[in-house]
């Protein structure tokens, strides 16, 4: 049986400004409206998938959220987070995606009940505006594991326009296992969202081209 040819697929990857304070509404207001924008450009670019980065919309700062104030580091305490502004963004950005008729990647925190903590996450949007797969960052830092997030368990693939997507967040970029697990799941791309520190020493591209020689698909 012949395979059948695939049309082409254009992807848009887009840098908003990275914030970090979850616990200031306004903060998360402009990082919505950032994100939409962005958004309508990849639209008008003829996108049909726009992929944004780690902390798109707020990347919590270990300080920020420490129970213990900012002057020293400790357990995060969530209840301080802006958590149905950041909902409501979320619902927001899900519904463009819907109107513009494209698929949205968008990396956020995830909540769960308390006393547990949230995961760092990433949703996958489809373009009808639905939340169809939602990605937990595994290989948490040590900060994040110890302070912060809860880690995820399972890799998650999705499929758009006959292409098959991986999703990886944050550290797991560094953990070869990871990328050759989504290999065997046949997939064409990976989508890897990273909030890089911004001191220009970043090794973490390297990283990304060597599992995408190794494994011979995208890395996105």
């Amino acid at each position: 049986m012949q395979e059948r040819t695939k049309t082409s697929l254009r992807i848009a990857v887009a840098q908003s400004t990275v914030r970090t304070d979850p616990t200031d509404a306004s903060l998360l207001r402009q990082s919505g409206l950032e994100v939409r924008r962005l958004m309508k450009d990849a639209a008008d670019a003829g996108a049909r998938l726009v992929h944004l980065t780690e902390g798109a919309i707020c990347s919590p700062d270990k300080r920020v959220m420490s129970e213990l104030g900012s002057a020293q580091i400790g357990a995060s305490n969530w209840s301080k987070a802006q958590w149905n502004v950041l909902q409501e963004e979320l619902d927001l950005i899900a519904a463009l995606s819907g109107n513009l008729g494209i698929w949205t990647v968008i990396p956020s925190v995830h909540r769960l009940p308390a006393p547990s903590r949230p995961y760092n996450s990433t949703y996958v949007v489809s373009d009808k505006g639905a939340i169809v797969a939602r990605y937990d960052e595994r290989m948490l830092s040590t900060t994040k594991i110890t302070w912060m997030y809860a880690p995820g368990t399972q890799p998650v693939t999705f499929e758009v326009d006959g292409y098959r997507f991986g999703l990886a967040l944050g550290l797991d970029v560094l953990f070869p296992e990871l990328f050759t697990q989504y290999d065997q799941f046949g997939v064409d791309a990976v989508l890897v969202s990273y909030a890089s520190s911004g001191s220009g020493k970043e090794v973490v591209p390297i990283h990304v081209r060597g599992h995408a020689v190794t494994n011979t698909y995208w890395v996105c």
